[in-house]
C-alpha cells in the first residue's frame, strides 16, 4: 500500500472519541491509551494522558514513519528510527497499528 493511500486508510477509520491503545513493536500493547479529538486532512489531534494541551500531529509525521514501518514492523529498525522522523513517534504508531487491525 502506498503511503497516500494508508494515510487515506487512516483518516477514514478513525473518528473524534476513538480511543487507541499504546503498541509497540517489541511490547505490544502497553497501555497509556490516548484518545483521537479529530480528523482533519492535514493532522489528527489526540489528548493524551500527561500531555498539558491536545497534540496536533501532522500528516508528514505520518508520512515519514510509513515509510520506515515495514522495517519498524519486522523489527529491522528500531523504534529510536522512528523518533527521529516525529516526536510524535508514539502516536503514530499506535495509529497506524490500530489501523492495520481494523481490516
Amino acid at each position: 500500500m502506498t503511503v497516500e493511500t494508508t494515510w487515506t486508510r487512516i483518516r477514514a477509520k478513525l473518528r473524534s472519541g476513538q480511543v487507541i491503545p499504546n503498541w509497540t513493536q517489541l511490547k505490544g500493547e502497553i497501555g497509556d491509551t490516548f484518545i483521537v479529538t479529530e480528523v482533519t486532512e492535514n493532522a489528527i489531534c489526540v489528548d493524551a494522558p500527561g500531555a498539558a494541551t491536545v497534540q496536533r500531529v501532522p500528516r508528514a509525521d505520518f508520512e515519514g514513519v510509513l515509510k520506515i514501518w515495514a522495517g519498524y514492523k519486522a523489527g529491522t529498525v528500531p523504534r529510536n528510527r522512528t523518533a527521529q522522523v516525529t516526536r510524535y513517534s508514539k502516536y503514530v504508531i499506535s495509529i497506524v497499528r490500530w489501523c492495520e487491525m481494523q481490516a
